[in-house]
C-alpha cells in the first residue's frame, strides 16, 4: 500500500488523466510481482469550480452519486482490473459533472462483505436498497446510516475486513 501511495503521488503530479495515472502505476506494481500482490483503488479528480469529476476504478467497489433529490445511482464507470495483476491492463477514465449538493459516497468491500452470524453477507443489493431509501441527506448522516445498518446486520459477528466509507458533498454552484 505504501508503494502504491508513493507511485500515485509521484505520477498524479504530471498532467495525466486518472486512467493514465493508473496505467503507469499498474505497470510499476506489476514488475517482479511473483507473490501476486494487488491493490483495488478508485482514483478521481474533482474540479471544485466546475463540478467536473474525472475518475477511474481499478477493481474497487463502484461509488454512488447521491443527488439532492434523494435518489442513488452507481457512477458510470468502465471498471478495470486491480493494480499489479497484469502489466498491460488498460485503465480508462470516465467523467461526470456534479451539481450543487451532490454527494459522492465511496466504500470498501468491508461494507458489502460484512457477515452476520449465519455467514450471510451484507451484499451490494442491500447497500443499494439502503441508499435508495435513505432518510438522511448530509455526509456524516449517510456514513452513520450505512454503518449502523451494517452493525445491525452483523450483530456480534467479528468482521474480517475493514469497513471504510467516505462521503463528499459538492457545494459549489
Amino acid at each position: 500500500m505504501a508503494v502504491t501511495k508513493t507511485l500515485i503521488k509521484a505520477t498524479a503530479s504530471i498532467e495525466l488523466s486518472p486512467g493514465q495515472v493508473l496505467q503507469r502505476v499498474n505497470k510499476e506494481l506489476s514488475k517482479d510481482n511473483e507473490v501476486c500482490m494487488f491493490v483495488t483503488l478508485f482514483f478521481g479528480v474533482l474540479d471544485i469550480h466546475s463540478g467536473e469529476f474525472t475518475y477511474c476504478s481499478a477493481g474497487h467497489n463502484p461509488p454512488y452519486l447521491l443527488p439532492q433529490d434523494g435518489s442513488a445511482e452507481l457512477l458510470d464507470e468502465k471498471g478495470s482490473m486491480c493494480l499489479g495483476v497484469m502489466d498491460d491492463a488498460e485503465y480508462v477514465s470516465s467523467d461526470s459533472t456534479f451539481q450543487k449538493g451532490d454527494i459522492l459516497f465511496l466504500y470498501t468491500d468491508g461494507v458489502t462483505e460484512a457477515m452476520d452470524g449465519d455467514n450471510n453477507i451484507y451484499s451490494d443489493e442491500r447497500l443499494d436498497e439502503l441508499l435508495k431509501n435513505r432518510t438522511v441527506a448530509d455526509t456524516q448522516g449517510i456514513i452513520n446510516y450505512v454503518f449502523e445498518d451494517v452493525k445491525k446486520f452483523s450483530g456480534n459477528t467479528p468482521q474480517s475486513d475493514d469497513i471504510t466509507m467516505l462521503a463528499l458533498r459538492y457545494n459549489k454552484s
